[in-house]
């Protein structure tokens, strides 16, 4: 977004628009996460996209060392939250044995059994609280996302990665360096859901911060064989799936509602945990190919669509493939 630096009124037009983008993704998250899904993410990228428009505008080196602190204090946080949730874990123990609290069996019941509108009250308060657990824990490290990505267009790491060869060594190595804990840490949080409901791993807590570190092997990965005709075609025929990743997003939750939810067929209280995965498998690669099929149609998702009318207004709607600023998070970050 190289107006929002540019200074003047160019500076307050285009972050105006940004926040009118983010107000749009802000509303739709709601939406989704009170009458859908209350695993919501929207709304807290939104709200997260709130704060990294007053950065916008910073030079450069401002921006390295602000994402440096946000990321100290995203690791400081992260600490403080695995040794909260350790003294939560210890309270939730009853003579060693972790019991699964009732008001999680309750919420089972309710959406797996019940209608729409019985499930309304419930996942309010699902929605509700997992947002306040995202924004108290996970805010640095989103808005220390958010500036390696403002840091990546501005410097063109993928538009030039050839010219930051050194930057894309450190990115792997800092990647396969994560990998061991980054899995370990996964392996914790299965175990514990799988055999310990409602008893969670705090150490699992603790090393999936390491999840972003090994993400930046298989981004470095991508970028290296970018040009490698199996990874060329790969990243072609994934693409349009990018270009519209909130309707797809949506519509992963009406077809799990559908599928799962006590309104649906209910087959969320039916399916076991190898089932779901397989079901949730079979999902991805057919919007794959219906976003192929739609992008080449209409050149942009319906979601995507509106998103840019409620952005520009009255201003000229970019052409499909040039809609502006992507918003945090999105696949074009």
């Amino acid at each position: 977004m190289p107006a929002a630096r540019a200074g003047g009124d160019r500076t307050a037009a285009a972050q105006s628009i940004y926040r009118r983008r983010l107000w749009f993704l802000l509303a739709v998250g709601v939406a989704h996460g009170v009458l859908l899904y209350y695993g919501d993410i929207l709304t807290f990228y939104a709200l997260c996209g709130f704060i990294l428009v007053l950065f916008l505008p910073w030079r450069t080196s401002r921006l390295v060392r602000a994402a440096v602190i946000w990321w100290i204090a995203a690791a400081a946080l992260m600490i403080a939250g695995t040794l909260l949730l350790e003294v939560g874990r210890q309270d939730a123990q009853i003579d060693g044995e972790s019991t699964l609290p009732l008001s999680t069996m309750h919420a089972f019941l309710v959406y797996t059994e019940g209608g729409f509108v019985e499930q309304l009250g419930t996942r309010l308060d699902d929605y509700f609280g997992v947002l306040l657990s995202s924004l108290s824990l996970s805010i640095p490290q989103i808005v220390g996302l958010f500036l390696l990505g403002v840091l990546a267009g501005r410097l063109g790491w993928f538009a030039r990665p050839e010219r930051h060869a050194r930057l894309w060594e450190a990115a792997t190595w800092l990647g396969l360096l994560a990998v061991p804990f980054a899995a370990y840490g996964e392996w914790l949080n299965y175990e514990a859901v799988r055999n310990r409901p409602g008893d969670a791993s705090s150490a699992g807590f603790l090393l999936q911060f390491f999840g972003s570190a090994l993400a930046c092997f298989y981004v470095a990965a991508l970028v290296r064989l970018r040009n490698s005709p199996p990874v060329a075609r790969l990243i072609h025929w994934m693409a349009p799936a990018g270009r519209m990743p909130l309707t797809n997003y949506l519509v992963q939750s009406v077809l799990m509602g559908l599928l799962l939810s006590g309104w649906g067929l209910g087959l969320g209280a039916e399916l076991n945990r190898t089932e779901l995965a397989l079901l949730a498998l079979g999902i991805v690669p057919a919007q794959w190919v219906i976003s192929r099929w739609w992008i080449a149609r209409f050149g942009k998702g319906p979601m995507e669509a509106w998103w840019a009318r409620a952005t520009y207004r009255d201003r000229k709607i970019p052409p499909a493939g040039g809609d502006g600023p992507a918003p945090p998070g999105s696949a074009q970050s």
